[in-house]
C-alpha cells in the first residue's frame, strides 16, 4: 500500500479523488480536520452531520424536529481547475406546530435548506480513519518530522516565502536554487562542527 502525505491545504475532493485513482491512500488532512474531531463540534446541533438521517426516506431531522426532505440535485464547477462537485439539496418542511414552523424558516421568511456533498463526506470519513489508525497515523507523523522542519528553515532562516518567477520551468529552477542553498547551509554547519571538534595543535 502506498501513501501520499501532504499539508492540510491540499485536502480537497479533487485531490482525494486523484490520489485514489492512482491506487494510493491520501494522508492529507482537510482544513476542518482538527476542528471536526473536537467534542464541541461533534455535539453542535447546527451541523447537519450531527442530525438524524433517515436513509429510507432520504431526509434529515434537526434538533428542533424540523424535517429536511430531498429537494433537488445541483453542481458547482471550479472556474480555475474545471472540476465539478455534485450536491444534493434538502429543503425544510413547514411542519404542523408553531415551533417547527418557526425553525423551518429563515429570518426573511424563506424555508431553510442545506446542501450535502455525499462524495466529500465519504472522503472526509475515510481520511479521518486513515489518519487516526496505524499505519497511516505513523506515516503522517514521520512526514512531519522529515519535511516540516525543512520548510520551517527555508521560510524562517532563508527568508523564502514566495516564488519570484512565473512558468513551471522557471519555478523548478528557483526551487533547485533554494534547495541548494538549504543543503549548503547544512553542509557548512557540518564542516564548522567538525572543525570545532578537532584537537588543538601546537
Amino acid at each position: 500500500m502506498h501513501y501520499i502525505a501532504a499539508d492540510a491545504g491540499y485536502g480537497s475532493e479533487q485531490n482525494y479523488g486523484y490520489v485514489a485513482a492512482q491506487k494510493h491512500v491520501p494522508l492529507i488532512p482537510y482544513t476542518m480536520y482538527e476542528k471536526e474531531k473536537t467534542r464541541k463540534y461533534r455535539r453542535d446541533p447546527s451541523k447537519f452531520m450531527n442530525w438524524h438521517y433517515n436513509a429510507q426516506g432520504n431526509y434529515y431531522v434537526d434538533n428542533h424536529a424540523v424535517q429536511f426532505c430531498f429537494w433537488r440535485l445541483g453542481t458547482r464547477t471550479d472556474h480555475q481547475t474545471g472540476y465539478t462537485r455534485h450536491f444534493a439539496y434538502y429543503r425544510a418542511l413547514p411542519g404542523e406546530t408553531p415551533e417547527v414552523y418557526y425553525y423551518a424558516h429563515t429570518q426573511t421568511g424563506r424555508l431553510r435548506q442545506i446542501e450535502v456533498n455525499a462524495t466529500w463526506e465519504k472522503q472526509k470519513a475515510a481520511e479521518q480513519l486513515a489518519l487516526g489508525i496505524e499505519p497511516g497515523r505513523g506515516v503522517y507523523a514521520h512526514r512531519k518530522d522529515e519535511v516540516e522542519s525543512a520548510f520551517g528553515v527555508i521560510k524562517r532562516e532563508l527568508g523564502f516565502r514566495r516564488f519570484h518567477v512565473r512558468w513551471l520551468p522557471h519555478v523548478r529552477r528557483e526551487t533547485g536554487l533554494v534547495i541548494l542553498a538549504y543543503d549548503l547551509r547544512k553542509y557548512t554547519k557540518y564542516l564548522q562542527k567538525q572543525y570545532e571538534n578537532q584537537p588543538a595543535t601546537a
